[in-house]
């Protein structure tokens, strides 16, 4: 069925009722959204989208832009808070030590560690010409020693994307505070996590690895990577018509680089935000077990065999 198009003065017509009108915000926002296909059957109603608020009711306008992404996507600047860049310059610029009486000791510390870093160039971009994961893996073992190990799992009916924001957060971390940034974080996909984590933690620890020194330095999810036999994937093949049809199977192969070194990655003490979630993970601290616990509870025992 063709879609009809909507006549430029119609579409903003009637853009301009639902910014203007007194209703509620949240009303508005959703029949903004199931009126996207105006942007599509006129320009007009896009040039709508980029003037500014009205002065009658700027805030209805706000919540359009902000919280619809179809409206969104034809704003030129972004809502974002652009934190990162914003502390970066500022630390660039300006002494830590002037606000000191204003912070606590952990922060003085901390932004007083960044500020080095950072004025040393820790969080430029590195360019990569090559093979990614062989030349990631030299500049590893320059930069902390070669005591590094590599542990995958394949992980059934779990989505790959599920796993991005929960490896971002470990990434850099030390064992521990990976630990508790998982039991902090109180995610579903957390507890997948910290199984993955345990056996890799398991594999360090039989390779001669000291787990209080060991760090997680490189974390990634690949979409569908698990190798599957024909007898399984079969499973999901069943000619039912267009009624109970079963999925093709979904897998995630994430992949957890550690490696032992002295001192943790400039990376994350260069993070101005960092000593904030010292102190949130420092809440789970006792409802977290250690590296070594985990060892102990993940190991197989191995079964005497008697003669």
């Amino acid at each position: 069925m063709a879609q009809t198009l909507l006549p430029a003065a119609t579409a903003a017509r009637c853009l301009q009722t639902i910014a203007s009108s007194r209703c509620h915000a949240a009303t508005s926002v959703r029949v903004a959204a199931s009126l996207h296909w105006f942007h599509s059957a006129s320009p007009a109603a896009a040039a709508f989208v980029r003037r500014p608020a009205s002065s009658a009711d700027p805030t209805t306008q706000r919540l359009l832009d902000a919280s619809d992404p179809v409206l969104h996507r034809y704003n030129t600047r972004s809502l974002r808070p652009q934190v990162y860049k914003k502390m970066h310059r500022k630390l660039l610029k300006e002494d830590v030590t002037k606000e000191a009486s204003n912070l606590p000791k952990d922060a003085v510390q901390a932004l007083t560690v960044a500020q080095e870093l950072i004025k040393k160039g820790a969080l430029k971009r590195v360019g990569w010409t090559g093979n990614r994961k062989e030349l990631f893996m030299e500049r590893l073992r320059a930069d902390g020693g070669d005591k590094i190990v590599t542990f995958s799992q394949n992980i059934l009916h779990v989505d790959y994307t599920r796993f991005v924001s929960v490896l971002t957060d470990i990434r850099g971390l030390s064992l521990n505070d990976a630990l508790l940034q998982l039991k902090w974080q109180r995610k579903k996909i957390s507890l997948k996590m910290e199984q993955v984590l345990a056996n890799a933690i398991v594999k360090a620890k039989d390779e001669g690895l000291d787990l209080s020194k060991t760090y997680v330095a490189d974390c990634f999810v690949e979409r569908n990577g698990a190798v599957l036999s024909q007898e399984f994937v079969r499973r999901f093949i069943r000619g039912r018509g267009r009624y109970g049809a079963t999925p093709h199977p979904v897998s995630s192969l994430v992949e957890v680089t550690l490696q032992e070194r002295e001192r943790p990655f400039d990376r994350r003490l260069a993070d101005p935000l960092e000593w904030i979630r010292n102190r949130l993970r420092s809440r789970v601290r006792d409802q977290t077990p250690s590296p070594e616990e985990v060892y102990r509870k993940t190991k197989r025992q191995e079964k005497q065999i008697y003669s």
